[in-house]
């Protein structure tokens, strides 16, 4: 096998996507014979291994990349005001979001209900008022089967 044939193939045989024996023989008896083909070779292996960690250490970066840009692509044909109305719909999905209107919610429910034990209004009124807003509000943000 000449060196162009074997450096065709390098990335292959680095990254073990070579089914047929032969031309792996064929290709380990060159790379034997051949330092500048070596050279490469060790290269490839170098950048597939880096490759590799990188997709170990991002935690599935790639797949939350994918996901968002099948998103963003599934919503194209929208108007641009129809692709920002959805973009702050997804912002508001986020689990962040949900906690912060969360924490909100329970703070203005804890000073109704302070408002009105200083005014002598029913605190069971007041109760049941703060149940029922934050049920509408947790509908709000349920996520749609």
């Amino acid at each position: 096998m000449e060196c162009k044939q074997v450096r065709k193939k390098l990335k292959d045989y680095a990254t073990d996507e070579i089914g047929d024996k032969g031309i792996i023989q064929e290709m380990e008896d060159h790379i034997g014979s051949c330092q500048v083909c070596m050279r490469e070779l060790l290269l490839w292996q170098d950048v597939t291994e880096k490759q590799r960690a990188l997709n170990r250490m991002s935690g599935g970066l790639s797949d939350r990349m994918d996901k968002r840009m099948r998103e963003t692509n599934r919503n194209i044909h929208l108007p641009p005001i129809m692709r920002r109305v959805e973009a702050m719909r997804m912002f508001s999905m986020s689990p962040v979001v949900k906690i912060i209107v969360q924490v909100l919610l329970l703070a203005a429910a804890l000073l109704l209900m302070y408002a009105a034990t200083r005014n002598g209004i029913n605190i069971f009124a007041v109760i049941l008022f703060g149940i029922g807003f934050m049920t509408v509000i947790a509908m709000m943000f349920r996520k749609k089967k």
